[in-house]
């Protein structure tokens, strides 16, 4: 486990605990503000494959490339045994999905793609590499979304959308039509009300 530099790696911590696997070698990269201390360890890059902990799309992405620069290539997918996700879906490496998580049929997951609990994704979704979905969104069925895209919590994406690479949508709003890369979007029905920082980050995954 890598980038533990927010209270959010105490969730990877407890679905790991949910199933039972053992966990070490986890460092914090040399981000700043540390909240839990007690998990920075020494890297041993021969102990398993390693997940990403920051929630945010963007230092999650900045510590996928930090972890691949000092020698990792194994990411794992990181699946809470609460959750329920299709076997026809696909999954790319070094997902997290959190409790209560629903994933239907059918459906493309890039990755290091963050799901955060109770969270509903509906059937023949596409979801971009380094995505972050908050807790209660929910993702109708053949929605697409590109790389780096936040959904906040709550958040509702109607059927048929298509939201672009690098956008912010806010928590509780309503997605009723399609959303451009870049864009920030907030209410009911969501608006475009500002752009977001230009995405600096990994574009893909290093290993895939």
């Amino acid at each position: 486990m890598f980038g533990v530099a927010t209270p959010y790696a105490a969730e990877l911590v407890e679905t790991c605990r949910r199933l039972e696997v053992a966990f070490n070698s986890v460092n914090n990269l040399g981000e700043k503000g540390l909240k839990l201390p007690r998990l920075v360890n020494d890297i041993d890059l021969e102990s398993g494959p390693c997940v990403v902990a920051p929630s945010g799309s963007g230092a999650r992405a900045a510590s996928v490339e930090a972890a691949f620069a000092l020698g990792v290539r194994r990411f794992a997918n990181l699946l809470d045994p609460t959750s329920t996700i299709a076997s026809s879906t696909e999954l790319g490496c070094g997902n997290y999905v959190n409790s209560l998580v629903s994933i239907g049929s059918n459906s493309e997951l890039g990755c290091h793609i963050n799901i955060n609990r109770s969270s509903s994704i509906g059937h023949n979704n596409e979801i971009g590499s380094f995505c972050s979905i908050g807790p209660g969104a929910i993702l109708c069925g053949n929605v697409k979304l590109g790389t780096g895209t936040f959904i906040g919590a709550g958040a509702i994406i109607l059927p048929g959308l298509s939201i672009g690479a690098n956008v912010t949508i806010g928590a509780g709003t309503i997605v009723t039509s399609n959303v451009p890369d870049g864009s920030f979007l907030i209410g009911n029905p969501g608006r475009v009300t500002g752009k977001t920082a230009d995405w600096d980050y990994l574009e893909s995954c290093p290993v895939c």
